[in-house]
């Protein structure tokens, strides 16, 4: 059987230090069947892109997801389930860095 997966199982993680990462909390949490699960099959080398918004972390007091300006590391994992037998691997994303910057204007009132 080919690997099957739900999108809203892809994990993401997020380090403020590059060491110690803490797991990325949606704020609306949407479930899956595994029997809604469609197998996708990809061609050698082919790739397949998910577009998220990481803004918001339910798991933080403020809600936020960069707390500050600063540098942040993000990670994620993605799921490969095979349904015969049931088992879990994963794929892991490389360690990628990006900084948040100072807000200015309307921007730091909405921070604030």
């Amino acid at each position: 059987m080919l690997p099957v997966f739900a999108e809203s199982e892809i994990e993401i993680y997020i380090s403020d230090d590059g060491k110690n990462f803490r797991k990325w909390t949606l704020p609306i949490v949407w479930t899956v069947n595994i029997g809604q699960r469609q197998p996708e099959l990809l061609a050698p080398n082919e790739s397949r892109c998910y577009m998220r918004r990481v803004l918001v972390d339910e798991d933080r007091k403020s809600k936020l997801a960069f707390e500050r300006p600063g540098a942040y590391w993000i990670k994620v994992v993605f799921p490969l389930v095979t349904v015969d037998p049931y088992e879990r691997m994963e794929i892991q994303s490389p360690t990628l860095s990006d900084s948040i910057l100072e807000p200015h204007g309307y921007d730091a009132e909405v921070w604030r």
